[in-house]
Order: C-alpha cells, then sequence, then structure tokens
C-alpha cells in the first residue's frame, strides 16, 4: 500500500470515497485546502470524503531510497568519513593551541623563576652595600666569618646557591670539604723524602711504554695517573680510552663509544668509594667502573652539552665531575647518577667569549678556572655559578686557552694558548699576571701541571720541561720523544713525571733504581 502522491507506505493512510486512492493524511489534507479537487481524477473533493484506514503493520519499513544502491551507500559513507576528517582536523588545532599555550605557561614560570634569581642577587649585593656603609660610619654590622689571609676563598652564601647555583645540601658539602682541605693545607709541610730540584736534574726516562692505542689516527690525547702511579687512564686519538696496569704490564681494559677523539680523562679516588674513571669528548662525559668478572664497563653517561666537551676536571669532594664545552656552558654533575646539577652560560656585558678549551679546579673545591677559544681565563665560584673574575689574555699569547693548572697552594695557576711559546703565571690573590715564561720561538706547550706540593711545574708540547716554582727557573728537560707530548702527571712524591703524546707512546721520568 502506498501513496498516490509520495509514491511511499503512509505513516496514517487514508482512503477517498470517491476515487479510491489511498493518501498520506499530511499531504492529502495539504492538496485538498490549496487545491479542493481529488489529485488524481480532478474530482471535487473534501476532507470530509476521505476515510481512516486502520492498519497494524509489524513490518520493518523499507531502507529510503538514498541507500538502496551501491553508488549510494559509497555516498553516504564519503559524507561520513568526511565529516570525521573534519572533526579529526578540528580537535588537531585544539592539540596544538593547548600546546602552544602550555609552552607560553611554562616561558612564564621560567622567567618568574629568573626574576627571582635576580632579586635573590640584587637583595645579596644590597645587604652587602649596606654593611660597607656601616663599616664606613662605625657601625658594626653583623658578625661574619672572615676568610683569613693569603688563602684564596669565595663568600659561603646558601642564598646565593639558590639564586642558580647548586642545591644547598651539596653547598653545604662543598664548603665543608673546602674547610678540611684548607687547614690540612696550612699545616703541610713537604714531605720527607720528596723530589727536590737536584734530584729532577738526574731525571731520565726509566720506562718507555709504546703502543697504545690505535695507529690510525695515532696519538694519545690525555692522560691520567692514580694516586699510587701503578695505572694509567689514557684517551686517544682514536675514540678510545684505555687503561694500564703497570704491575702487570697490560691494558686492562680498550673503552669504545666516544664518537670523536678523547679530550680529557681524570680518575675517581677516593677512600671507602669505588674508584672510577671518566673520559671527555664529542658531546659527552662517560663514567667507566670495575665490574669485577666482567672488567671495566660504562656506568653512564652524561650528555649535557650540546658542543665538544674539552675540560674535565673530579671535585675535590669526589662526589662531582665538572664539565666545559664549546657550547659556551660549563657544568656540574653528580658521579653517582649522571644528574647535571647546576650548569652556567655566558654572560652579557663581559669582554671575550666563552666557548670553553680547557678547566681546572681549585685545590679547595669552590672555585674553578676555565679557558676559552679567545685566550681568556674566567674564574667561577663553583657552588653559586657566579662568574667571579676574568684574566684578559696576556701580551705574547695567541689563539685558545687549551691547557691550564692550579698550584696545590691555591695561590697560582699556570696557563698556555695554542699559537704561542708563553706559560702564563697568575696569582689569585693579586688577581694579575706576575710571570711568563718563554719557551722559545716555535714552541707550543700542550699541558702544564703543578705538582702535588707545589713546588714544581710540568711543561709538555714539543719536549718536556721541569720549572722550580715561585722562581720559575727551568729544572731540566727531556727532548727524547719523536712527536709533541699532549698530556703530563706528576708521580707520588714527585718522584715520577709520566707524559705521553702524539707517538702513542707513554714515558716515565725518574731515577732509576
Amino acid at each position: 500500500m502506498f501513496c498516490s502522491i509520495s509514491g511511499e507506505p503512509p505513516q496514517q493512510p487514508v482512503v477517498s470515497k470517491k476515487s479510491g486512492h489511498v493518501y498520506e493524511r499530511r499531504l492529502i489534507e495539504k492538496y485538498i485546502t490549496e487545491n479542493g479537487k481529488d489529485p488524481v481524477t480532478g474530482e471535487e473533493l473534501s476532507t470530509d470524503d476521505l476515510l481512516e484506514l486502520k492498519t497494524e503493520s509489524k513490518s520493518v519499513p523499507p531502507r529510503p531510497p538514498t541507500l538502496s544502491s551501491v553508488p549510494a551507500l559509497l555516498s553516504t559513507l564519503q559524507v561520513e568519513w568526511d565529516s570525521l576528517v573534519l572533526e579529526s582536523h578540528t580537535l588537531r588545532e585544539q592539540y596544538t593551541t593547548t600546546r602552544k599555550e602550555l609552552a607560553h605557561a611554562l616561558y612564564q614560570v621560567d622567567a618568574a623563576h629568573r626574576v627571582v634569581a635576580r632579586l635573590l642577587q640584587e637583595r645579596d649585593q644590597a645587604r652587602e652595600a649596606l654593611a660597607n656603609i656601616q663599616a664606613n660610619l662605625g657601625v658594626a654590622p653583623a658578625p661574619a666569618a672572615a676568610p683569613s689571609a693569603g688563602d684564596v676563598e669565595m663568600e659561603d652564601s646558601a642564598a646565593a646557591a639558590a639564586a642558580g647555583g647548586l642545591p644547598a645540601a651539596d653547598v653545604a658539602k662543598i664548603d665543608e670539604r673546602s674547610k678540611t682541605l684548607s687547614a690540612l693545607r696550612k699545616k703541610r709541610k713537604v714531605p720527607e723524602g720528596y723530589a727536590t730540584a737536584e734530584s729532577i736534574s738526574s731525571y731520565t726516562a726509566k720506562e718507555t711504554l709504546p703502543s697504545f692505542h690505535s695507529p690510525s689516527p695515532p696519538g694519545i690525547t690525555d692522560l691520567a695517573l692514580s694516586a699510587d702511579g701503578q695505572r694509567f687512564l689514557t684517551g686517544g686519538a682514536d675514540k678510545h680510552v684505555q687503561i694500564y696496569d703497570r704491575a702487570s704490564k697490560q691494558t686492562v681494559a680498550t673503552l669504545k663509544g666516544h664518537t670523536k677523539k678523547v679530550n680529557r680523562v681524570a680518575w675517581r679516588e677516593a677512600e671507602g668509594r669505588e674508584t672510577l674513571g671518566l673520559s671527555a669528548g664529542d658531546k659527552r662525559v662517560r663514567i667507566y667502573h670495575d665490574t669485577g668478572d666482567k672488567g671495566w664497563k660504562l656506568a653512564s653517561e652524561i650528555k649535557t652539552h650540546k658542543g665538544e666537551v674539552h675540560g674535565l676536571a673530579v671535585h675535590p669532594a669526589h662526589d662531582y665531575a665538572i664539565s666545559a664545552s664549546a657550547d659556551e656552558t660549563w657544568a656540574v654533575h653528580s658521579i653517582e647518577d649522571g644528574s647535571t646539577l647546576v650548569s652556567a652560560g655566558k654572560l652579557d656585558g663581559v669582554d671575550g667569549g666563552f666557548s670553553y678549551t680547557a678547566l681546572g679546579v681549585h685545590p679547595d673545591g669552590q672555585i674553578l678556572g676555565a679557558g676559552t677559544a679567545d685566550g681568556y681565563l674566567r674564574i667561577w665560584d663553583v657552588r653559586t655559578a657566579q662568574h667571579a673574575h676574568s684574566f684578559a689574555p696576556s701580551a705574547g699569547s695567541a689563539g685558545a686557552l687549551h691547557t691550564l693548572s692550579f698550584s696545590e697552594n691555591g695561590y697560582y695557576v699556570a696557563s698556555a694558548t695554542a699559537e704561542s711559546s708563553i706559560v702564563q703565571l697568575w696569582d689569585l690573590r693579586k688577581l694579575k699576571d706576575i710571570h711568563a715564561i718563554d719557551l722559545g720561538e716555535g714552541y707550543r706547550a700542550n699541558a702544564v701541571s703543578f705538582d702535588a706540593a707545589a713546588q714544581f711545574l710540568a711543561v709538555a708540547g714539543t719536549d718536556l720541561r721541569v720549572f722550580a716554582n715561585k722562581t720559575w727557573k727551568e729544572l731540566d728537560r727531556w727532548e727524547d720523544a719523536a712527536a709533541p707530548l699532549q698530556a703530563v702527571a706528576w708521580g707520588p712524591d714527585g718522584k715520577e713525571i709520566v707524559a705521553a703524546g702524539l707517538d702513542r707512546t707513554v714515558r716515565v721520568y725518574g731515577q732509576r733504581e
């Protein structure tokens, strides 16, 4: 049964008394109102001529014509797919907008932290200025412990650490270690049996160990000597780190993983602590430990820097490694878990660059020195990551300041640049250069190192030379290396000097037994 007007099954069917045709009630009533006649026969027709049909159909109504063919179904599916795509696009736009809002909020939080840090720093500076004014006016300021004369000390301030420096617990640990080391240093005398100027003048190459690292590319780039003088930790141009044991006369480990030459190596040795080896090169600092049966393995890897790491040192507290990079940052890392505790970047309004090429830590551990690619020596407070002083390149120096060493008494820093024959001596108490050692035309100093008693300064480069502290008089030189020396280290009691270079050979100088 179908409506004679729509051709579809009627929802409320009615029949005309005159023509007998079936219609949908709403359609026929509308037609009669407008025309007053039967739509099929044209006869006069009124609503009184319609009879309602009683139907109780239990069958499912047929699908609408739009879904009765395959093309129609495909068209409907296409419409649904377009709706889903539009909805997905809308959701993606909302997600992008939310991410931008979140990034903006995080930037605002970071900016707020920086403002707070700056305000804390300004507050501390204002307090210091107020204390100076009180002193000038004769008003007694709040009592404070004054550093002893002659020592290189930095302000002990946990508040300063909060303004971008190390956590308070680490600051306290460094301060405690510094006090201990400073007290020991003041009481320390040159040990009995320590090397003398006369004994050093009689040193010869008593041990020559060739064939370290690969021949292509050749060269030992850095060397670290264990505290007992029995193990060498070397970094090579071949991207490897090697550990050599003098007792067994063999290389006990060859550690791979760096993607460029190894620039620096260091030992972490402390009573009651695990002995660790550290290396720096490419953009990473790697820490190795002895697993026993399985030998030396990688313990952790630090990837804080975005540029090549040229400086590496273990802090005297033995809990921290400090690195300096060409990316214009230096950073303090936890040796135990490899986390970065603080990182310091370039400063505005300061002469010179901040691309670092060398690093050294003061014996007390409160300050560090970092050499730059344009020859500056920058002194930083390790605890607060605040810049303390900068030494501009001295007359005659040129190129990157690529090696430096603090004297054990904490008074002096020795440094050398890549394109000059000068070793510069700086006085940290007077904050100026005090002497320049001219090594001769064409000489290039690749490494400088003070001994453990601040009696001598070793210089490695075209050859190996040793100078007396304070007088800076040359005591002796050794010219047996077949290629430039890249690293030098002092053995226990100054009785050995160990040097290594591009000929892949480690040479031990001392008195023959």
